[in-house]
């Protein structure tokens, strides 16, 4: 019998236009813990270089999704 806390999957979507909120943001998913199978989706309304680095910054799993 599995550990019903080990099945649970955490998905966080964060809507982004700013720089700040996005770096504090990460930075707390981090702090609390993010596992293996848990992911972030990061949506930003327009192509942002600040936002790539942003998220590579925090972990090469997090990948930004653009709004055009």
């Amino acid at each position: 019998m599995s550990n019903r806390q080990e099945d649970i999957r955490l998905t966080v979507i964060i809507p982004t236009s700013g720089k700040p909120t996005l770096s504090r943001a990460l930075e707390s998913i981090k702090e609390a813990g993010f596992r293996d199978g848990d992911e972030v989706i990061v949506v930003s309304e327009g192509k942002s270089s600040d936002v790539e680095a942003i998220c590579a910054l925090h972990s090469d799993k997090i990948k930004p999704l653009y709004m055009w």
